[in-house]
């Protein structure tokens, strides 16, 4: 059976004052142009409680999905495009670290 395949990356606001403006980026530019990766399901952005931490959560199909992606050349076009955007983000967070899952089903005789 195929899971999802889950990447986090965990970033610091540099200006707490910015979230609003963050969030409009997330909704206005990043959505929208993740939404036009093949095999992309979901993004999400969660801040971690009491502290200026924030996660990106992106969600896919399969990890193969997301490596096939990720090595395309659509893809290399689509993240020049999106460089502009990714500047903005920049200016508004520091990385910080990331970590990719996969999901499983809880009953493994489900298998």
């Amino acid at each position: 059976m195929t899971e999802e395949f889950t990447t986090y990356k965990c970033w610091r606001l540099k200006d707490r004052r910015e979230l609003r403006e963050l969030r409009m980026l997330v909704a206005d530019e990043i959505v929208p142009r993740y939404s036009m990766l093949p095999g992309c399901l979901r993004l999400r952005l969660e801040l971690v409680h009491e502290s200026d931490t924030v996660l990106t959560i992106q969600v896919w199909e399969d990890r193969e999905t997301w490596q096939t992606v990720l090595e395309s050349e659509s893809y290399a076009r689509w993240f020049r495009e999106y460089e502009p955007i990714l500047a903005q983000w920049d200016g508004m967070v520091t990385f910080l670290d990331e970590w990719t899952t996969e999901s499983l089903e809880i009953d493994p005789r489900a298998d």
